[in-house]
């Protein structure tokens, strides 16, 4: 991912956003207990998306590039409570973000305002 181009890498980025955005997990099944058939597509598709998104937040390890702070709360703060495996990605992920930027936080902290870092911190427990 890194070493591709920079209009590739945007289009990805928008690309995975869609996904994000446009996939709404429906309940497993309704009040009878009947599996919900539209369930599993969408749990395939939001995960699909974090995936995406998972790999570009991930691609730089000890960057902050300049979209990446609204993209990392929108893309995960949208499916921390989503089912397995969505939900196990999105922690995975804001855990691997925390772990490769805790040695320069002072510094990368700046890159997020004061709401987007709460609510990071929420996002990441």
């Amino acid at each position: 991912m890194r070493c591709s181009q920079r209009h590739s890498i945007l289009g990805l980025r928008d690309r995975f956003l869609r996904v994000v955005r446009s996939v709404r997990i429906p309940r497993r099944r309704d009040d009878r207990g009947v599996e919900n058939p539209a369930y599993a597509p969408a749990v395939l598709a939001a995960h699909a998306g974090v995936l995406g998104a998972s790999a570009l937040v991930l691609a730089w390890p000890y960057d902050i590039v300049s979209w990446m702070p609204a993209f990392l709360l929108e893309t995960m703060g949208r499916h921390v409570g989503s089912p397995a495996p969505v939900a196990t990605t999105v922690k995975a992920t804001l855990a691997s973000f925390k772990a490769s930027h805790q040695d320069s936080w002072t510094e990368s902290q700046r890159a997020f305002t004061p709401d987007q870092l709460l609510e990071l911190q929420g996002a990441s427990g």
